[in-house]
């Protein structure tokens, strides 16, 4: 998880059981991220997630073949993504499934926990244990498909460093005016100045800038240290 907001997985089960009312984003995940700082729910986006290998790279080195493998379950290890053909008390069972394609069959795991087909097993640490699943079941992202909501992200598309849509530019234009507001609004109420003030950089240097040493006002640091909490 990003270390700027430290958060721990929980199964949601478990948060039921406690009597948790979980969102309807939630319910249809078994695993959401909570702040420890601020017990906050929201979904797994990235995480250090256990992942096995396709059927197409343990393919070559088994003993026997696909089909003959489709008809046992196989015995899932959460700790180090290995995929045993025996069954093995405590472990997920998971099996192999056939999809239909013009050039022949493409073999697939069946998902423990939603049955969809799917090209790997993932397996995350939790609270109350190690949670298989899919990527889509458990709520897994790549952190590419996140990126362009993140401060570095809307840089790239404002710079021209990155393509964009006209909606993509506009969100992003809204994202970067929130941040902005968000931040800045709170130095304007401290320093006295509008908020339109920090939006001339030639104003903000010619009264905070280096060179001759300049009259500061008297900033109150408990006050602006609560307002950024």
């Amino acid at each position: 998880m990003s270390p700027r907001s430290p958060a721990e997985l929980r199964t949601c089960a478990a948060l039921r059981d406690a009597g948790v009312r979980l969102r309807p984003s939630l319910a249809e995940v078994p695993v959401a991220a909570q702040c420890r700082r601020t017990s906050r729910l929201r979904r797994v986006m990235t995480t250090e997630a256990v992942v096995s290998v396709t059927p197409d790279e343990l393919a070559p080195d088994l003993p026997f073949s696909l089909e003959d493998a489709a008809r046992t379950p196989w015995s899932f290890d959460a700790a180090q993504g290995l995929l045993l053909p025996w069954k093995v008390p405590g472990w997920p069972q998971v099996r192999l499934t056939p999809q239909r394609q013009r050039r022949g069959v493409r073999w697939l795991y069946a998902c423990p926990a939603c049955h969809r087909p799917t090209r790997h097993i993932c397996a995350v640490p939790t609270r109350e244990g190690d949670v298989t699943g899919c990527r889509r079941c458990l709520g897994l992202v790549y952190p590419a498909q996140s990126h362009h909501r993140t401060l570095l992200g809307d840089a790239a598309v404002l710079q021209g460093q990155r393509l964009a849509t006209p909606a993509a530019l506009q969100q992003a234009q809204a994202r970067d005016q929130r941040r902005f507001s968000k931040v800045y609004g709170r130095f304007a109420s401290v320093l006295g100045h509008p908020l339109a003030f920090f939006e001339n950089t030639d104003a903000v240097h010619a009264a905070y800038g280096q060179g001759e040493v300049r009259q500061v006002p008297h900033i109150d640091v408990e006050a602006l240290t609560d307002g950024l909490r």
